[in-house]
């Protein structure tokens, strides 16, 4: 019988297929959305019901492998925390995607399909070379998405994208083939790993995660693939692959004390996160304005985790949560980008103005995703944002939470400028006729999103009490 937390991280890749025998564009939309919720809803299901899990697939190679690798799926708090996000993010962009994409529809969804799976995958497998596997296989869905619908810059950003993300991925690789020489095949058995090359190890693995978070200076393949890539994938780029990188960080950097990396990987992060705010607030592009302050915040996820590993307890329940926020937040914050630049027909905002005159629903999405990047309470980003100053003040960095409260005026600042400029302010150039509301489509994929960063921001402290706290 085949383990359900397997099936359920399956299921979308073997539906996918299918769709090349649907001709009907809107029943190929409804079994991409079937797909995925099955498959959340068995997680869900097996996690209400167990809670904390882990269950044994089969042995990689007994005879072939100098050591038998024990395959195992495994779901705890945060990992469904994450397979939630991803969820509601996808549900999301499926509807929008609806509208968005005009061509070769068939082989986008069964593209979005198959990088859903590698995402359920990273997030529920404890065998490292598994993990490997769905890490380097959520790549190509990935890159092909921008290759194939991106914008006039798609071949460089798409290049640039797997060239970059995959040779950090080849120092994972080497980190965990010493791991496995050893006897380690899997994350949970990482914490009784002593060896003296255990800094190395890390090390490798960290520069291969702050690669693929986005973090300075390991940052520059993401401005151009976040801003070319279609909105949707945009979305899904921000709110989840770059937090696979977080995500791991703290499933295998966190599970070994040492400290003297965490001091660099806790001042990368700060500088990442006023880096891409300035940048962010400097932009005119309105799609590299997102990507950028996706730069920002992914400062801020690692600068929680890596206080949280220097025994702040705030600060990882911080960063751990804005893994969730920012999920939703800047998933709707690039849906709303995408949006006014289609109705616009430009990415400079400075050729945009006055735009909720017509666009209620838009004007409100846009003005959700910015005051919740902005760190505004009631809203998802807030409780991460505010664990984190608390934790650099638990840890005796007080010098780091004031840093960071700068960083979020400078966050609160483009995120206000973005709003302004595309929906309130007049516009610096004449236009002969505002747009109208764009289609219902988009307009329930943005929904979704903004009711989910009100839920989150309402409700943090049970998603804290039951998936975060209970796990660590």
């Amino acid at each position: 019988m085949i383990p359900l937390i397997f099936l359920a991280t399956i299921l979308p890749a073997i539906v996918s297929f299918s769709i090349f025998f649907i001709k009907e564009k809107k029943r190929q939309t409804i079994v991409a959305l079937i797909s995925v919720l099955v498959s959340y809803f068995i997680i869900l299901t097996l996690f209400v019901t167990k809670g904390k899990i882990k269950e044994f697939l089969f042995y990689y190679s007994e005879k072939l492998t100098l050591y038998s690798i024990p395959v195992i799926d495994y779901i705890d708090g945060i990992s469904f925390l994450m397979i939630t996000a991803t969820a509601v993010l996808y549900i999301a962009i499926i509807i929008y995607s609806y509208s968005e994409i005009k061509e070769r529809y068939i082989s986008y969804t069964i593209l979005i399909l198959l990088l859903y799976t590698s995402l359920i995958g990273i997030f529920v497998t404890e065998t490292l070379p598994i993990f490997y596997i769905y890490w380097e296989f959520m790549l190509i869905p990935s890159t092909l998405l921008i290759l194939w619908w991106g914008g006039e810059k798609r071949y460089r950003s798409s290049i640039k994208f797997f060239l970059f993300t995959h040779a950090s991925s080849l120092l994972m690789l080497i980190a965990i083939a010493i791991l496995v020489s050893h006897g380690i095949v899997l994350i949970s058995q990482l914490h009784s790993y002593k060896n003296p090359d255990i800094l190395y190890i890390m090390s490798l693995f960290t520069i291969a995660l702050l690669t693929k978070q986005g973090i300075f200076p390991l940052h520059t393949w993401l401005p151009d693939a976040h801003s070319e890539a279609p909105t949707p994938i945009s979305a899904i780029l921000s709110g989840i692959i770059i937090e696979t990188g977080g995500y791991t960080f703290y499933r295998i950097v966190l599970s070994q004390n040492i400290p003297q990396l965490l001091y660099i990987t806790t001042f990368l992060a700060l500088l990442s996160a006023f880096y891409g705010g300035i940048l962010a607030l400097k932009e005119n592009n309105v799609k590299r304005i997102a990507a950028y302050s996706s730069i920002s915040h992914a400062g801020y996820i690692i600068l929680g985790l890596s206080l949280g590993g220097l025994g702040s307890i705030y600060a990882l329940i911080g960063g751990l949560f804005h893994l969730l926020s920012h999920a939703v937040s800047k998933g709707l914050f690039f849906l709303v980008s995408g949006t006014v630049s289609h109705l616009f027909k430009t990415k400079d905002i400075r050729k945009m103005g006055l735009l909720m005159k017509n666009t209620r629903f838009t004007s409100f999405f846009g003005l959700i995703s910015s005051l919740s990047l902005a760190g505004v309470p009631i809203l998802a980003c807030f409780p991460g944002e505010f664990m984190i100053i608390v934790g650099g003040v638990q840890s005796k960095y007080l010098e780091i939470s004031l840093a960071f409260v700068f960083v979020l005026i400078i966050s609160a600042a483009y995120a206000l400028r973005f709003w302004l400029k595309i929906f309130w302010h007049p516009t610096d150039i004449m236009i002969k006729s505002l747009p109208e509301e764009t289609d219902c489509y988009r307009v329930i994929g943005m929904f979704i999103l903004a009711v989910a960063i009100i839920t989150i921001g309402i409700l943090f402290t049970i998603i804290i009490d039951y998936l975060l706290i209970p796990f660590l």
